[in-house]
């Protein structure tokens, strides 16, 4: 259904708004100086941080409104020791798209109207919050032409490392798919074991 679609993406919405108001709350601006960062890089990460703020509670008015249960945050173990780290986990969430590529994915089977152009203008200011982080990063800002939509037990794969514990009927309520184990080497003519 649709609130339960909207309550996924409220899920991710507050672990993307956990990860950014914790990461600021450890590092001041002189840390992201310190870092080599310009002061506006911090600076574009509080907005960032507001928007997902502003995400979680755009999310959790509309499921009220809906007689839905809003989903609460959990607890989450991100795990980053410096700013540069801090950005690069900003990065792994944004390109396998806790944000982008979830609402891509979820937009198909989004019935109410409404609810789709809300959901796809979320999605066009995730995708700015990553072509901001890759940027920052040295990482090309725009790097396909396309993007690929992820399904929800796809998106609950990337998720779930983030996730330490979530109080009752919070927790994404999917699997994700099992670990994939590679061995051999890979060059050109031999063979791999995927299992």
């Amino acid at each position: 259904t649709d609130a339960d679609i909207l309550n996924f993406a409220l899920t991710l919405e507050h672990l993307e708004g956990t990860f950014y108001a914790e990461g600021l709350a450890k590092y001041n601006q002189n840390a992201f100086i310190s870092a080599g960062f310009s002061a506006s890089t911090r600076q574009s990460l509080q907005k960032i941080s507001d928007d997902e703020a502003s995400h979680v509670s755009f999310l959790t008015s509309a499921l009220q409104a809906a007689g839905a249960t809003p989903a609460q945050a959990c607890k989450y173990s991100f795990l980053y020791s410096d700013v540069k780290s801090f950005l690069a986990v900003s990065q792994n969430i944004g390109d396998f798209s806790i944000g982008v590529l979830g609402y891509l994915g979820a937009a198909a089977s989004i019935k109410n109207g409404g609810y789709l152009t809300a959901a796809g203008s979320i999605l066009t200011v995730e995708a700015q919050h990553n072509a901001f982080v890759r940027f920052v990063n040295g990482d090309s800002s725009f790097p396909a032409a396309f993007d690929t939509p992820l399904g929800p037990r796809g998106v609950v794969t990337l998720a779930t490392p983030f996730f330490a514990s979530c109080p009752a009927g919070s927790a994404p309520g999917l699997k994700g798919f099992p670990a994939l184990n590679i061995t051999g080497t890979l060059t050109p003519g031999s063979s791999l074991t995927i299992s």
